[in-house]
Order: C-alpha cells, then structure tokens, then sequence
C-alpha cells in the first residue's frame, strides 16, 4: 500500500562544489564504463561569503566547524587534451616530461593528476580523447604569483603540443585545508 504525506518534500541542500565534483564523478564513471553521456555541471547563482574566522577554540571556515590548523587556499584545475593536430596524441611519457619540467617546477609543493577520457567541441567538431586533470591548491596569499604561473603552465603546453587551449577552471571562495 502507498502512502503519501501530506508534508511537502524538502530538497537536499547541495552546495557548488559537491555538485561539481558530482558532475566530474559521473563523468569520469561514464567514460570508464564506455558510455556516451554528456555531464552536466550545476552553477551557482549566488557565491557564499568567504569565511575564516575564530570563534573560540574552533575555527569556522566555509559555514563549518574546522580544525585548528586550516589555512585558506584556492583551486585550480587545468584540464589538458592528449589530441595534436597532425593526428598524433601526446604520449604519456611526454606528458610525464612536461609535468617535471613546466608544472613540478612551479608548483614544488604538491599537486594532483588525474587521467581521464574527455570530450569537447572544437574548431573540427566533436573530439575525444586522454585527457589529463590537474588539481592544484595554493595559499590565498599566493594568488597572483600563482596565477601566473598557471598561464605559463597553460601557454607551454598549448606552444609545445600545439593545442587550441587547456581548459583552467577556477574555484573563487578559498577552501579550508589542513595537512
């Protein structure tokens, strides 16, 4: 027997970056499984206020209870295609080479890479191909320095595999990390 409820059903409360990474999960999860689906990724209309204050012995970051020693730092993901123009892709052993030499060196510190399967539209239709995902997260503090060694990161490869761009994708409220 159903039963319905007379109260109306509240929506779950999601905020951007969840559904992003949502979006980027079942994307990820489509490609691995050889499914063609296009993901869609969620806006936000409205930007919660940047928080990172004391409030007694807890420290309050993003709307959230954190721990003591979090630091405030941005997010940065630079997609990167593996197709070159002449039909040739890049290998992954020079992309490796890339990675130590344009964006290890400017980014010493750590970084994240993910490879995936992508696909985008550009100037001879729709491409799919390896694609390559680097997260980087880099002190507030940090933030013109970094950005402009994110463009140079940007401009090599796009100069040394001849591609059309790399996809930057930038979160703009600080994230609260601790390490």
């Amino acid at each position: 027997m159903l039963s319905l409820s007379s109260a109306p059903a509240r929506a779950p409360r999601v905020s951007a970056r969840p559904r992003l990474s949502m979006a980027f999960a079942s994307a990820v999860v489509f490609a691995s499984l050889g499914l063609t689906a296009v993901p869609t990724a969620f806006g936000q209309t409205e930007q919660p206020a940047a928080t990172n204050r004391d409030y007694g012995d807890a420290r309050v970051c993003a709307g959230r209870a954190e721990p003591k020693d979090t630091a405030r730092f941005l997010r940065t993901e630079l997609y990167f295609g593996s197709n070159k123009p002449d039909g040739s892709v890049v290998t992954p052993e020079e992309f490796q080479t890339f990675l130590d030499k344009e964006i290890t060196s400017r980014f010493p510190d750590g970084l994240t890479l993910i490879t995936g399967l992508g696909q985008f539209r550009g100037s001879n239709g729709l491409e799919r191909e390896r694609s390559m995902l680097l997260i980087l997260l880099y002190p507030v503090e940090s933030a013109h320095a970094s950005g402009q060694k994110i463009e140079e990161i940007r401009e090599a490869y796009e100069k040394r595999f001849k591609q059309e761009s790399v996809l930057r994708a930038d979160e703009p409220t600080p994230e609260c990390v601790s390490f």
